[in-house]
């Protein structure tokens, strides 16, 4: 799955893997902070511009806004004003947005250090040689967040500057992404290269028993059929339903991130359900989860879930002038004369890789066996069904701050 636009490449990898609108009335938020309003709301806009493409969807909404953020204190003008209106700045305050990005970053960052999951996310300026940035911008937005500056000469050693960024993209995605910069991307910039890599793994806090998977019928969006590899489970689980979506979060070890699945009624209602699908709306169903939105106990659910891996190779350059962001791909107009004495440095390209896998054990780690639910004593309310065999949503998420860090669907598991 590829999408290709733009100039200068500015780099974005995920691995693992709000809004505006107001929320609904009476419910506890489902976007706890302020980040999250931001990136909850850019996170859905984004989706929304790239379902159009066909197949599997993944990306890191997160990792984006944080690289793209980084920027924004090096701009002026319509420039400036377009960053922080794509990236819901504005509802970070007016004090230092990025910085609060930065915030979260670091808190995911020590969180892992402490043990139970692992949250790891590196970035990287590359500068051509002949462009000077001012230290200030570096020393306030770069070296105070621990990024990497390289200083590579694009124009005559194109390739080296190509394996270079490579190599620190495969170093950073634990060799699970080869090129960030295919051959012929690199020759004649003169612009900045901007990498960002994050990686996620966890076990689920309820693990599938890999010996209940078994082959089954998917169904994809023309109707035809594909085998899926469907996990089994029976769990208390916070699930919520309404006439057109099903809700399930799937919780992470640690307790601190969750996987929720946005799954339609009905073997066609996936069309309808991105059509539906805004910042508001999403707030709703996320809202009806039991301890997280509503009050309640969590139902006994049966879970069918596929086996997955997501991997996806987005250029979004195209996808954020579709979103408002117009300056900054074009010199003229772009204004990063806040970063750059010289005029004409101009982003041309963001590359967004991201990969994520799912299976009995969690996110990128190996199946291993489980006890079964133990089976209540006298009557009880029948389970909830939960049978992923058709197109959904997906997202993995922040549950203390309410933040989306990836998110994509799943039309095909043959992808």
């Amino acid at each position: 799955m590829r999408v290709r636009h733009g100039l200068i490449p500015m780099a974005a990898f995920a691995a693992l893997l709000a809004g505006c609108e107001e929320q609904p009335a009476g419910a506890p938020p489902a976007y706890r902070t302020p980040v999250a309003t931001a990136t909850n709301a850019f996170a859905v806009e984004l989706y929304n511009t790239l379902k159009a493409q066909e197949g599997n969807l993944f990306f890191s909404p997160f990792g984006i806004a944080s690289l793209v953020a980084m920027v924004q204190p090096g701009a002026g003008g319509a420039t400036a004003a377009q960053i922080s209106d794509v990236l819901h700045l504005d509802a970070l305050g007016s004090g230092d947005p990025h910085g609060a990005l930065r915030a979260l970053f670091k808190t995911l960052r020590s969180g892992g250090d402490q043990g139970g999951y692992e949250f790891h996310m590196a970035n990287a300026l590359w500068k051509p040689k002949d462009v000077t940035l001012f230290p200030e911008y570096l020393r306030s937005t770069w070296t105070q967040t621990g990024a990497e500056l390289h200083e590579v000469d694009f124009a005559r050693a194109a390739d080296e500057a190509r394996r270079d960024i490579n190599r620190w993209g495969e170093d950073h995605s634990a060799g699970r992404v080869k090129k960030l910069l295919p051959s012929g991307m690199v020759a004649g910039l003169t612009g900045l290269v901007l990498t960002n890599a994050v990686r996620f793994k966890s076990d689920w806090a309820a693990k599938f028993n890999a010996a209940r998977t078994s082959p089954a019928p998917f169904t994809l969006l023309d109707g035809g059929k594909a085998e899926a590899l469907l996990m089994a489970q029976q769990a208390r689980l916070s699930y919520a339903a309404t006439e057109e979506v099903q809700v399930l979060q799937l919780p992470y070890a640690s307790g601190e991130f969750s996987m929720i699945v946005l799954l339609p009624r009905g073997v066609g209602g996936f069309p309808a359900l991105e059509r539906r699908l805004t910042a508001a709306s999403l707030a709703e169903w996320l809202g009806r989860l039991p301890g997280l939105g509503s009050r309640g106990e969590l139902p006994e659910v049966v879970v069918h879930l596929p086996r997955f891996t997501a991997s996806a190779s987005l250029r979004l350059a195209g996808t954020l002038r579709a979103l408002g962001l117009a300056d900054a791909f074009s010199a003229p107009p772009a204004d990063f004369s806040r970063m750059a004495g010289a005029k004409g440095v101009f982003l041309g390209d963001v590359l967004h890789a991201a990969c994520v896998e799912v299976h009995e054990a969690g996110s990128l780690v190996p199946p291993a066996p489980v006890a079964e639910l133990p089976k209540p004593e006298g009557p009880r309310e029948p389970p909830k069904d939960f049978k992923a065999d058709k197109p959904f949503i997906y997202l993995i998420r922040d549950d203390r701050s309410g933040t989306i860090l990836f998110m994509g669907r799943l039309v095909n598991p043959k992808e």
